[in-house]
């Protein structure tokens, strides 16, 4: 069992994790996925409420690629208690932050011009590691293409690029992937992710220079189509299945365990 380094002995409530069921889901997803492919765990919003760093440490142990938090603060709480795995702050940060991003070696999310704007004005004293996310059709937070193209025109020479800027990663979020009859919404954003990574392309950035990530749980279930080069397990990792449906179309091929 994994508990909170609090003693438990004067307190009503506490939680306990049990390690052989999170070791049980990281080598579920790992045979999903395959070796080629990276596997980023979702440990944001406190690991869903199991102890970022408790679960966070876990994950680092079974030899996860990297971790995903919700901020800043989340990332370099696990910078402070030794965590080495790649960090990639999912949600916004703040432009006076980014500084602390770079010296800590934490990739942050880019999703508007406003934060790119504010990354070019800054001079760094250590490459920051940016991972653009962009609007596949989710409609919760990314680059419109319109926004992305001025973007592109706006890039630094590719010299002064892997000096204080590196384009580590690009990435989307699928809205609909665990639901069978919405199966074509899933093709139709992939199809957008696809047009994106041609912008880059044409702006002389390599698709096969950066991480490209689509798909989280129910993607990397139904549609192996979606992995690219990394897949961000959150509540798979937990031992929950995305959907009802999901449950029951992959529970032979995927054994989670609450």
């Amino acid at each position: 069992m994994l508990k909170n380094r609090i003693e438990t002995n004067n307190l009503r409530t506490w939680i306990e994790i049990k390690e052989a069921a999170v070791k049980n889901n990281y080598d579920a997803w790992r045979k999903l996925i395959g070796s080629k492919t990276k596997l980023l765990g979702v440990v944001k919003s406190n690991a869903y409420g199991h102890g970022l760093v408790p679960f966070a440490q876990l994950l680092e142990k079974f030899g996860v690629d990297y971790l995903g938090v919700d901020s800043i603060v989340e990332a370099v709480r696990l910078r402070e208690v030794g965590v080495k795995k790649p960090i990639l702050v999912l949600g916004y940060t703040r432009p006076e932050n980014f500084a602390s991003a770079s010296e800590q070696d934490i990739a942050i999310t880019i999703s508007t011009l406003e934060s790119w704007r504010a990354l070019l004005n800054l001079k760094l004293k250590k490459t920051l590691k940016v991972h653009l996310k962009v609007d596949t059709g989710m409609h919760r937070q990314g680059f419109l293409m319109g926004d992305f193209e001025v973007l592109l025109k706006e890039l630094p020479a590719p010299t002064e690029r892997e000096g204080e800027v590196k384009i580590e990663g690009i990435y989307s979020h699928l809205a609909a992937a665990s639901m069978s009859e919405l199966a074509n919404s899933v093709a139709a954003q992939r199809q957008e992710f696809e047009k994106f990574l041609d912008k880059l392309e044409e702006a002389g950035i390599k698709r096969e220079s950066l991480i490209k990530h689509l798909a989280a749980s129910g993607g990397s279930m139904g549609y192996p189509e979606t992995h690219y080069d990394m897949v961000r397990i959150g509540l798979g990792m937990y031992g929950y299945y995305p959907s009802p449906e999901w449950e029951k179309n992959f529970a032979d091929k995927v054994k989670l365990e609450p």
